[in-house]
């Protein structure tokens, strides 16, 4: 006797996918919270953190996560607020729309069949403070290189978990 199987195997690589992409986005969201968190963190232990006067370059720091070319997440949610006498200067607003451009400006130049993770600070002078040895994000960067192998174990363990 013939066994016929009439499984649609492409529409459960589709649901696959699916499930995949969905958990990929749920740790990204994770880790991109722990990523601004540790950027907007005053450090001691040698680093020279920058002082925010403004509360602007700290309230753009945020990030988004980009798949298969699209913005899917997109989080600039802080307002640090400015130090006595520089609140005329403050502006949240402007600081996390700068960050949001600056973020899909970078997005457009990944390739388009991956999922990206992209921590930015958005204030056209965050290069020049970091340029003057204050941390900014690349802190933030060394601590993700530094901690790479337990993300991936992380990431491992989170895709065969049954969490959704």
């Amino acid at each position: 006797m013939d066994m016929k199987d009439d499984t649609d195997w492409s529409m459960l690589e589709q649901q696959a996918m699916r499930e995949y992409n969905d958990k990929v986005l749920k740790w990204l969201t994770k880790l991109g919270e722990e990523m601004v968190r540790h950027a907007r963190l005053d450090r001691a232990g040698g680093v020279r953190h920058f002082t925010d006067r403004t509360g602007n370059l700290r309230s753009s720091i945020g990030y988004v996560i980009v798949q298969y070319g699209n913005v899917v997440t997109s989080v600039f949610d802080g307002d640090t607020p400015p130090a006595e006498g520089y609140e005329k200067w403050h502006d949240t607003a402007k600081a996390q729309s700068n960050s949001i451009l600056y973020a899909e400006s970078v997005a457009r130049t990944l390739d388009r069949g991956k999922t990206w993770l992209i921590l930015v600070a958005g204030m056209e002078y965050a290069y020049y403070v970091e340029a003057k040895g204050f941390d900014v994000i690349t802190g933030t960067g060394n601590w993700v290189e530094a901690n790479t192998e337990r993300f991936i174990a992380d990431f491992q363990k989170y895709l065969i978990s049954k969490v959704q």
